[in-house]
Formats: C-alpha cells, structure tokens, sequence
C-alpha cells in the first residue's frame, strides 16, 4: 500500500488548544511510503509537496501582494521552517507568531510572509492578509480544496478517528491512485487547513479527520474540506463538557452531513442509534457498516488472539467473507476496520485485498502502541491526553486491562 505522509510544513503553532499532537517529520519534501506490521515504514518514492506562487497564494488568502517572493511550500513554524518556505504568521489569544518575523527568519531560508505585517527591515516576499489569520488560513484550505479533483474522506466520531483515518488510508492502497491522509491527529481548523493546503499533485485520494470541542466546528471544516465520502464512527460522551447531552453530540457530529450533495456519500456505524438517528440530505449514498444484519459491510467476528496481541476479524460484504489479523491490541480495533472496509471497497477495492492490507497495519503513535519493559512487562501505550501517557500494562505473554500513567 502506497499513501503520502503529511509534508514539511510544520505542525500546528503551540498556542493551539490540542497541543497533543505530536510534531511532523521534518523533510524537505513528501514521502511516499509502503507499511509493513512491526516495521517502520519505508520511503519508497520521494514526492515534493505543493509549490505555491505569490499571485495563489494572495488569490487563496484573499490578500495583496506588498512585496513578490519565489514560489515555495507553506509553513506556520519558524522552528521548523527550511529555505525556500513561505511562513504563515498566525495570532492566537496569547501567541501572535508575526513577533518572529526578523532577519533572523529569512536568515534560515525563509522566502516570504503570508500575514498581518513584518519587520521594518524585512526585505523578502510579502502577502498582507486583513483581520484573522485563522480565517485566513482556512480561506486558503478551502482554495486548496478547490484545486484538487479526487475523492476526500471525511471522518468523525468520538472516538477512533485517528485509527480509522489510518485504516482507511491503508486499505485504499489497493486502488490505483496514491492516497494522502493527514499527520497525526491535525483535525481542528488548523490542521484540516494545513492538510489541505499540503495536498500533493499527484494524490488521487485524500483521507481528513474532523475533530471538534464544541457546536459548529464541524460544519465549518467541512464546508472547508467539502468531502466527498464523510463518515461518522459513533457518538460517546467524551465532550459532555460542552453538550448537554448526548443527543446534543450528536447533532454536532452530524455537521458533517449537514451540507453533503447529492451524490456524496455518507458512511453510517449501524450500531450507534444515535448515529443512525442523524437527518441525511437528499440525494446522498448511505453505506452502513456494524455488527447489525443489513449492514453493507458487516463484522462478522472479532477475536483477541496472540495473547493480547493481535485482533481476528471476519467482515463481509454481499455475502462474501474476508479472514485477517490485525497486528495490533484492542477489540476495538475490528469495529474501525470495518469502517474503513466500508469505504475502501465502496470506492472500489476488493475486500479481499482490504482484508490483506488492514493485515499490515501498524499502530498510530500513542495508539496501542506495544512496548516491552525492561522486567518483561508489555505495556500498551493506548492514548495521549494533554501530555500523559495512559497505558494498559501486563505481564507476558497476555495483557491485562489495567491501566496506569507512564
């Protein structure tokens, strides 16, 4: 399976309330990389990522161009930052990124500012941009997206949306065109923005993650993204905090049907009621996955073997049955197969060969993640919040759900 990592430009700026997310490699261009279980992956195509000129990216950000520069990738970190980028200079509430706007900056490589203003002394390009740079930003994802002529899975839930979009990126590798999934967890307006301004030129397909705190976050990625294919896991009580109810949840998670044309489609998990409760347009594909006859791919069985280790996992799909292993813990995990199933097979590949590729998946970082104490303890490093390790640990050969802080 082929799919397109996430490019240089930087990961999201400190200042962004889900600073849990995990840094991006640092290249100079995009990799194109093959997945095998147990393995890192491995660099098999070298891609460059998306060059912008001056003149698309004032047009994107509805901006002017004060001074020209070269055309050059994107980036929002100075950290991070390496010659021939153009830095987005982004405010929040108490970090304003147009503070690092020095000689220094153009010292590293930096070849233009996409922002509010720069330094008096600053002598490269510059694309003024009025009012919020977050506005901004996201004006030049939706531009983005408007370049690109594939498909764009779109998915949410409360839970398990960084493993499906994985899944679902893996499982597409048996189709033709190259896959690009967005790094790690970027799933708020920054990172959605980001991904789509990252996408590559060659990428046949794009899988995006949609994650959210509060009412209308949803719907505004999406109307940024505009997928194609959206697809909602389930709804649980993990942002209670600001919804009311459950129900109240749901409608939230909803946004992302809320604007679907006709012809779009809309992945359901047939086993949440409060999912399937959710309104549809007119005019759209329902394809449901579950445990629930009727589904249109079905999980038939999932089984923890190896110990602890490994998920068995039977799905079908118009009567015809595919056996895997997923080389990784967690029973959960065959519930988020055969989501990503239901939208690999529905964009045409044989679930055979989703079966044989979700066999190769590797856990994403901080996700079931195994790993061997000195004493023998295996511990599964299952979830990163707010900077806290919370893992399962047990003795070998088999796991024991007990959790813990590491």
């Amino acid at each position: 399976m082929y799919s397109i990592l996430n490019p240089l430009f930087s990961h999201a700026p400190s200042f962004i309330k889900t600073t849990r997310r995990p840094k991006p490699p640092l290249l100079s261009s995009i990799s194109l990389h093959s997945r095998s279980s147990g393995e890192e992956a491995k660099p098999i195509l070298l891609l460059l990522p998306p060059i912008w000129t001056a003149t698309e990216i004032a047009q994107a950000v509805n901006g002017r161009i004060v001074q020209c520069g070269p055309p050059g990738t994107i980036s929002t970190d100075t950290r991070t930052l390496v010659p021939n980028q153009w830095f987005f200079a982004i405010s929040g509430e108490t970090f304003d990124a147009h503070d690092f706007i020095t000689p220094k900056l153009s010292e590293k490589g930096c070849i233009g500012v996409i922002g509010n203003r720069v330094s008096e002394n600053w002598n490269k390009g510059f694309v003024s941009t009025d009012g919020d740079s977050l506005v901004s930003l996201m004006r030049m994802g939706s531009y983005a997206r408007s370049r690109f002529s594939g498909e764009v899975v779109g998915v949410t839930g409360s839970t398990g949306k960084t493993t499906t979009k994985s899944m679902i990126a893996l499982a597409l590798g048996g189709c033709e065109k190259k896959v690009y999934e967005n790094f790690g967890n970027w799933n708020n307006e920054i990172g959605v923005a980001l991904s789509l301004i990252g996408i590559p030129g060659n990428a046949g397909l794009v899988v995006l993650e949609m994650g959210m705190d509060s009412k209308g976050e949803i719907l505004e990625l999406a109307r940024m993204a505009r997928p194609s294919v959206r697809v909602i896991l389930n709804v649980g009580n993990s942002h209670l905090v600001n919804f009311g109810s459950l129900e109240e949840i749901a409608m939230a998670k909803g946004e992302i049907l809320v604007e679907a044309k006709p012809g779009d489609v809309c992945v359901l998990n047939a086993d949440d009621p409060l999912v399937m409760s959710l309104p549809l347009p007119c005019g759209v594909k329902k394809v449901l996955f579950g445990r629930n006859t009727g589904c249109d791919v079905r999980l038939v069985v999932a089984e923890s073997t190896d110990g602890g280790r490994a998920v068995q996992v039977v799905l079908e799909k118009n009567g015809k049955r595919v056996k895997f292993r997923i080389p990784s813990p967690g029973l959960h995990l065959a519930l988020n197969a055969c989501a990503a199933a239901a939208v690999a097979t529905h964009l045409g590949v044989p679930l055979t060969q989703v079966g044989h590729s979700l066999s190769t998946f590797c856990p994403v970082h901080m996700r079931s993640e195994l790993q061997v104490a000195k004493n023998g303890i295996t511990i599964a490093c299952a979830l990163a919040w707010k900077g806290i390790k919370v893992c399962s640990w047990s003795p070998n050969p088999s796991l024991r759900l007990h959790k813990m802080s590491c």
